[in-house]
């Protein structure tokens, strides 16, 4: 099956392309509009992962599938917790305080240009202050998958973030020819299998949940997610890439 995998990943990301054309976002405000905004991140880190795949680079494919991961543990948390939207709001908050008091902590960068920081830092923490008083705390993804009913994802999860960092090993599966450093050195089909296995169900589960909160035509959506799911379901037979009339809706575009 891994040599025929990024086929499917691109069969499958032309078919969420052209979902994402026939449907239409909820009103302004709301969790549902973040939650579609996060889809089409998925679709986009899909594409991105397709690309770094086709030309060879594997290991980096694997980043961009760590954050549809990500993405899609953020969409079932929207749904299940009403409160989600702060906690995402409270994440953003902290992340953006700990820049500019960095910043003001800098002994490299004169005092006059801290100053607008400062203003930035006190409006930002007022924010976080009050986020932080009505009970938000920092999560732990590694437990939000179990939350989500995604546990199964938590440990290929942890490994596809090593390929974020510069691991040791990470550097040896991505440079470590036969006699040499290299670029592009070859990668175990099994990663390959399992990066894009995992990219492809990410996109299908948060496709399936447009079809409650995005607008669509009838029949539009599920002329999409019929082929998504053909492709899926080749992908856990093993039986080889889907026919051409099967994947004609991934082939538009």
């Amino acid at each position: 099956m891994a040599a025929s995998i990024l086929e499917y990943a691109r069969a499958v990301q032309h078919v969420a392309s052209n979902l994402v054309a026939d449907m239409r976002p909820p009103a302004a405000g709301g969790p549902n509009r973040t939650r579609v905004a996060l889809f089409l991140s998925i679709v986009e880190q899909l594409h991105a992962a397709v690309v770094l795949g086709q030309c060879g680079a594997i290991t980096h494919s694997a980043v961009h599938v760590r954050s549809m991961l990500e993405a899609l543990v953020s969409m079932r948390l929207l749904e299940r917790e009403q409160t989600y939207s702060d906690q995402m709001r409270y994440e953003q908050l902290r992340g953006e305080k700990k820049v500019y008091e960095s910043i003001i902590k800098d002994d490299a960068i004169p005092d006059l240009e801290k100053d607008a920081i400062r203003g930035r830092l006190t409006a930002c923490k007022a924010k976080y202050d009050e986020l932080h008083a009505a009970g938000l705390r920092p999560r732990r993804i590694s437990e939000d998958f179990g939350t989500t009913g995604l546990a199964q994802f938590a440990g290929p999860y942890a490994v596809l973030c090593a390929f974020s960092h510069n691991d040791i090993a990470v550097l040896a599966a991505r440079h470590q020819g036969e006699h040499t450093l290299t670029l592009h050195a070859p990668v175990d089909p099994a990663l390959t299998a399992t990066v894009f296995s995992i990219a492809i169900f990410a996109a299908v589960v948060a496709a399936e949940a447009m079809q409650h909160i995005a607008l669509f035509k009838e029949g539009d959506f599920e002329k999409h997610f019929v082929t998504m799911n053909v492709i899926w379901k080749a992908v856990l037979d093993g039986n080889g890439v889907p026919s051409s009339s099967q994947l004609a809706d991934g082939e538009e575009g």
